[in-house]
């Protein structure tokens, strides 16, 4: 799999109307702002960045958390849980859909996606 390396200052819009600006760091539904911590921004910029790809939870920690002894897949689960609520809340039509065995993924409901 080969990675992107999100950038300052990248802006991503997929899926449709769910914007995520890297350099101000702040994630918007239909020009809603979506309150996250700095934690649950980086997961939501990093399944954005690969929306529709299956990411190992392997790679998602190492890409949230790096080296930490605290990261594991218990910790993982606690925020991809946080994200889904707050995507929820906020009527996003996106989510990240765990497939077993295999990672994370997120997904669109919307046709356009």
């Amino acid at each position: 799999m080969s990675g992107h390396a999100l950038g300052m200052g990248d802006t991503y819009e997929q899926p449709p109307s769910l914007m995520v600006d890297e350099a101000s760091r702040l994630v918007t539904w239909h020009g809603v702002c979506i309150d996250l911590t700095a934690l649950e921004f980086d997961a939501v910029a990093l399944f954005v960045a690969h929306a529709g790809v299956i990411l190992p939870a392997e790679t998602i920690i190492r890409r949230l958390w790096g080296n930490e002894l605290d990261a594991s897949p218990n910790a993982l689960q606690a925020v991809i849980s946080k994200v889904r609520r707050k995507l929820a809340e906020h009527g996003t039509d996106v989510s990240i859909r765990s497939i077993r065995g295999l990672g994370y993924v997120l997904r669109s409901s919307s046709p356009s996606s």
